[in-house]
């Protein structure tokens, strides 16, 4: 069937499938634009939006909630509500290695000592510190006693320990060939002995290369608890409180009533 118009004119070629615009011509083909939205242009293309909740906005992407939810446990670790017996079991197996491997990690392990605040105390250490804080208080209270007493009188002390354990070594027996016994008879002063002035000659003569130190020579001083002599420049002046005085009478008194009393408990 053909179209009313037809004629006698040659027949026209058949156009592609390619439907062409109305305004083709001989230029060359055209790109055939691509399905964009109604306000494309020369911009890049845009990315495409993702589907988003309505609540969406910029903040980070949330997590997604886990598909099971967990078992829960008690306190001690063990499943809660209905349990098989071979999760029991296994935990009871479980419980007690755990405790065979804390007896073995805590068999041998020290006792950890700690102070108030929460740290560590190192015992050795303390230890030590305090046998140095004794010695040297030990060394401060005999170096106060030793100048307590007078270095004079330690001294002497010191030599009369000496004395007594020499004389301790030494049989009970003593003859008239012992020397140190015959020296102490000699050196020793009597009243009435025609030697004496010859005796203090001969010690004045052995003590004239020492350096002797002047002494009090004057009327007795009163007495005193250490029985210190007095210097040689004193001029017999009692200048103290009365203390000694005071403890010499008390003393004394105290005697004498310890002897009356003796005397009335034997008293027929």
């Amino acid at each position: 069937r053909k179209a009313s118009d037809s004629d006698l004119s040659p027949p026209r070629h058949k156009q592609s499938s390619g439907h062409r615009d109305s305004d083709s011509d001989l230029s060359p083909p055209r790109n055939r634009p691509t399905r964009r939205s109604s306000d494309s242009d020369l911009s890049p293309p845009r990315r495409k939006q993702r589907v988003q909740s309505s609540d969406s906005d910029l903040s980070p992407p949330r997590r997604g909630q886990p598909l099971e939810k967990k078992a829960s446990y008690m306190y001690s670790g063990s499943k809660t509500g209905l349990v098989s017996a071979d999760v029991h079991r296994e935990e009871q197996e479980l419980k007690k290695r755990e405790t065979l491997a804390f007896e073995a990690e805590s068999q041998y392990a020290e006792t950890v000592f700690r102070d108030k605040s929460g740290r560590k105390r190192n015992l050795k250490l303390e230890r030590l510190e305090q046998r140095r804080k004794a010695e040297k208080d030990s060394e401060r209270d005999e170096l106060y006693a030793q100048w307590g007493k007078g270095l004079a009188q330690s001294r002497q002390q010191q030599q009369n320990v000496e004395d007594a354990v020499k004389e301790m070594q030494k049989p009970l027996a003593r003859y008239i060939d012992d020397e140190d016994l015959d020296r102490m008879l000699r050196e020793q002063e009597r009243e009435g002995d025609p030697m004496a002035s010859f005796i203090k000659k001969s010690k004045a003569k052995e003590n004239k290369n020492k350096k002797v130190r002047p002494r009090y020579s004057g009327p007795a001083p009163p007495p005193n608890r250490f029985n210190i002599w007095p210097g040689y420049r004193w001029d017999g002046v009692d200048r103290s409180n009365g203390f000694e005085q005071k403890r010499f009478a008390r003393l004394a008194s105290k005697k004498a009533v310890e002897e009356l009393a003796y005397k009335w408990s034997v008293e027929d």
